[in-house]
C-alpha cells in the first residue's frame, strides 16, 4: 500500500482492497498479497480524489483535484484508456451503479454530477445543483451529503438531483410503450414513458398494484429541448429527436437498461437513393410498410379530382 494513504475501499465481492495516496494506487486481495501496484497516475498539483472499480470492464477509475476523471486497466502494466474531462473543479466523490455497471457518477465542486459511460466512453447526463453547494459525497448511486450554508445535508438523484429544495417537473410528453402487436390492438401497454421538462425519460410499469419505475433516459449533456419520443416495436428502440434535428436512438438491454445506442445528425440520414437530407427533421413517424423504392404519386382525394378534370378538359 502507499506510504501516505489518502483513501481505502474494501469490496468483498470483488475480493479486494484498494487504497491510494497522491500519486499512486494499490491493490490488494483481502489477505493482503499486492495484486497490482501503480505509481504516477497523476501530478502532485493534480493529486487523485477518489478511486472506483469496474468488475465488468476489468478497469479502475481516478478522479483528480483538476476535475480529471481517468480509466485505466487494471492489469500489471500501467494502461490509460480514456479521460472524461467535463468537470470544470475538483472532483469529490466517484461511484459505480450496481444495477447498470457500464455507467458511473462523479460528484464535482463546479455544483454538478454526473453520469458517464464506460461503454461509449461519453458523458451522458448532468445533475445541476444550486450555487454554493460543495464537498459533494456520493453515499450510493441514489443518494448524495453535501455541504451547504455551514450545514451537510443529504440529497437523493431521481430524475433530477432533489436536495433541500422541492422542485415540480412539468411533464412534456406521455407515451405507451407497446412490445408487440397483440398489445397494440389491445391497447394494454406495459410500460409508459414520460419526457419532462428537464430532457429525461422515465419507463415505468403501468401495472396499477405495482407501478415501478423500471428505467430512466438520460439524453446527451448537449441536448437543449427533446421534441419528440417514440418506441419503435420492430426495432425494439427508443428515439427521442431534439430541436435540432438530431435523433438519439437507444436500446433496452437485458437489465431493462436503456443505453445511447447512436446519434444521427440530419445530415446522417438519407432517403432512398442515398441523397442526404438537406433540411431539418421535424417529426417521426414509423411506418409498418416498407416505403417504395421509387418516388410515387401521391394519392389522395385532391389528387384524384385533379386528374378527373384533366381527363374531362381533354
Amino acid at each position: 500500500m502507499p506510504l501516505w494513504i489518502k483513501g481505502l475501499k474494501v469490496n468483498e465481492k470483488q475480493n479486494i482492497i484498494f487504497s491510494w495516496s497522491q500519486l499512486k494506487a494499490c491493490f490488494n486481495d483481502l489477505n493482503g498479497k499486492i495484486l497490482y501496484r501503480y505509481k504516477k497516475l497523476t501530478t502532485y498539483e493534480d493529486y487523485i480524489t477518489d478511486l472506483i472499480v469496474s468488475e465488468k470492464y476489468k478497469y479502475f477509475v481516478t478522479s483528480t483535484f483538476s476535475g480529471s476523471v481517468i480509466v485505466w486497466k487494471l492489469q500489471r502494466k500501467k494502461e490509460m484508456i480514456h479521460s472524461f474531462n467535463a468537470h470544470t473543479k475538483s472532483v469529490t466523490s466517484l461511484q459505480e451503479i450496481p444495477d447498470q455497471p457500464t455507467l458511473f457518477l462523479s460528484a464535482s465542486n463546479d455544483n454538478t454530477i454526473r453520469i458517464f459511460s464506460l461503454d461509449k466512453f461519453t458523458e451522458l447526463y448532468s445533475f445541476i445543483l444550486p450555487a454554493g453547494v460543495t464537498n459533494i459525497n456520493l453515499l450510493s448511486e441514489k443518494i448524495f451529503a453535501f455541504f451547504y450554508n455551514d450545514q451537510i445535508k443529504i440529497g437523493k438523484l431521481h430524475h433530477l438531483a432533489l436536495s433541500f429544495h422541492s422542485s415540480n417537473i412539468e411533464v412534456k410528453q406521455i407515451k405507451k410503450m407497446f412490445r408487440n402487436s397483440d398489445q397494440k390492438e389491445k391497447n394494454t401497454a406495459d410500460t409508459v414513458m414520460t419526457l419532462f421538462s428537464d430532457n429525461s425519460v422515465h419507463l415505468q410499469s403501468s401495472d396499477r398494484v405495482d407501478s415501478k419505475m423500471i428505467s430512466t433516459i438520460y439524453p446527451p449533456p448537449t441536448a437543449k429541448n427533446v421534441v419528440f419520443l417514440g418506441y419503435c416495436m420492430n426495432l425494439d428502440r427508443i428515439f427521442l429527436m431534439l430541436v435540432s434535428g438530431t435523433i438519439c436512438v437507444y436500446r433496452i438491454n437485458q437489465a431493462e437498461t436503456a443505453i445511447l445506442e447512436k446519434m444521427l445528425q440530419s445530415n446522417m440520414i438519407k432517403d432512398a437513393i442515398g441523397k442526404v437530407l438537406n433540411q431539418n427533421i421535424t417529426s417521426i413517424c414509423f411506418a409498418a410498410t416498407i416505403p417504395p423504392k421509387f418516388d410515387v404519386d401521391i394519392y389522395n382525394e385532391a389528387s384524384l379530382s385533379n386528374a378527373k378534370v384533366m381527363n374531362e378538359k381533354y
